[in-house]
């Protein structure tokens, strides 16, 4: 969490604030600098391979552990330059992570301009658990550098991984475990934004991995008509997220439900949401066995293995006086924001109702069923309707094959939490993991309430 002594170092500096890093990202990170009590020094963060025996740096991270040897492994890093025109003693020099105990680098000096690499020990990467951490490096007891930074999970601690045999098998007309997840907030009915955090490790053909399925509030046009509904499932409804398709092509992808409105008389009428963003002369309209709804999808580029914040956003129209939409993604390496998709859904709402939250991970095409699939995800929060505060989500129920359509996927599944982030792992092929129960309940330990922007 930024403390006012972070903010007061990092504006001091004039660079950017707390940025999220991947295992992929490499030394190419933003630069910070900073001058307190004679401290002047420039940070460069990052994560690299180590080997474990030496010590020593080996070579650039690519984020994927299952590549390492026996006697490697992977670490953060921080390059510090002594920005000053005389030689510099620096008598402290350590780590805290997550605001833990001092990893302490031995004490050093450097000339005008020369620079020196500290990395946090073996025995205390050991000690972190799979997610997302914060670091902070001081010098001589002063805060010159924080960061974020994502250490990958051994999937294969999780599920054992199928054959090519087995996946063949399983793709022929079968589906992987459709697992849907609900974020737990508290002390809000209302959100006016929603944000989270993810890394997809592994997201085969035929996938959609939703960061938001939810509701929004419509107590106006229940006031206003006898009766709302739609020919699915929720009224007010919406889901966005991220896919795969069948030529390995990613994308992204909104859907916003019509709603139905019926008067005293029993006139009907149909409200159908606009899409503002990107502009477009005609919106895409969809009738399929979930309804009637709007659609906007299309080709986006991101990675595995690396860190992206989905943000959606609630808002009053100036032109029209109805609610509307916005989703945002943030590339988390350098901290770029993409508007992805704006919407005017067509009526006044109080924003998203916080009962309706979820999201899910689901294998769309069967002849991809047998492959493996895997998502983490981190950081939950929705900003409060009444107060603007924002929330965590501490908690995330699990369920499997959970859907108005009463599915019945056969496969593999496993879900679960560990001390600051939730995770899902599926495939096709069956009797890979000891399954958890569809319905519980997993709680992290450490969760923020930062602003996510």
């Amino acid at each position: 969490m930024l403390t006012q002594e972070k903010c007061r170092i990092l504006f001091a500096a004039l660079l950017c604030a707390v940025m999220l890093v991947s295992m992929s990202a490499g030394p190419d990170l933003c630069v910070r600098a900073a001058a307190e009590s004679g401290v002047t020094v420039s940070v460069v963060g990052g994560m690299a391979v180590y080997s474990i025996s030496g010590e020593s740096y080996v070579r650039a991270s690519d984020g994927n552990p299952s590549r390492l040897s026996s006697n490697e492994f992977i670490s953060f890093y921080v390059d510090v330059k002594n920005t000053g025109t005389k030689e510099a003693r620096y008598r402290t020099a350590y780590f805290r992570v997550d605001g833990g105990e001092k990893w302490i680098w031995a004490n050093f000096s450097l000339k005008a301009g020369e620079t020196k690499r500290c990395h946090i020990y073996h025995v205390n990467m050991q000690k972190l658990n799979p997610g997302s951490h914060e670091v902070d490096f001081y010098v001589n007891d002063q805060l010159v550098y924080s960061q974020s930074f994502y250490t990958s999970r051994n999937w294969r601690s999780k599920m054992t991984y199928p054959t090519a045999k087995q996946i063949e098998a399983a793709s022929r007309g079968g589906r992987s475990p459709y697992v849907v997840y609900y974020p737990h907030f508290s002390g809000a009915d209302i959100i006016t934004e929603y944000a989270i955090d993810f890394v997809i490790d592994e997201m085969e053909k035929g996938t959609y991995f939703s960061t938001l399925d939810a509701d929004m509030d419509t107590s106006a046009l229940q006031k206003k008509y006898k009766k709302i509904y739609n020919d699915f499932n929720s009224v007010g409804g919406f889901y966005c997220g991220f896919q795969q398709w069948d030529n390995g092509k990613t994308a992204v992808i909104m859907s916003v439900w019509d709603v139905i409105c019926e008067d005293s008389r029993g006139n009907t009428s149909i409200i159908c949401a606009k899409q503002l963003y990107p502009e477009i002369k005609e919106g895409i309209s969809r009738t399929s066995g979930e309804g009637r709804f709007q659609q906007f999808i299309r080709e986006y580029t991101w990675y595995p293995r690396h860190p992206y914040r989905m943000l959606m956003q609630h808002s009053v129209s100036k032109k029209s006086g109805n609610a509307e939409l916005t989703m945002w993604i943030c590339d988390l390496v350098n901290m770029e924001w993409t508007e992805l998709v704006s919407w005017d859904l067509g009526y006044v709402s109080r924003g998203i109702k916080t009962n309706s939250l979820g999201g899910f991970m689901e294998n769309y095409l069967t002849q991809f069923a047998g492959n493996v699939r895997n998502v983490s995800f981190f950081n939950i929060r929705g900003r409060n309707s009444v107060n603007g505060k924002w929330l965590a989500a501490k908690s995330v129920t699990f369920t499997v094959n959970n859907s108005v359509s009463k599915l019945n996927y056969n496969g593999s599944y496993n879900f679960g939490a560990d001390d600051a982030s939730f995770w899902i792992i599926t495939s096709g092929v069956s009797g890979l993991c000891n399954a958890p129960q569809s319905g519980k309940t997993f709680s992290i330990k450490r969760a923020t309430t930062d602003w996510p922007y």
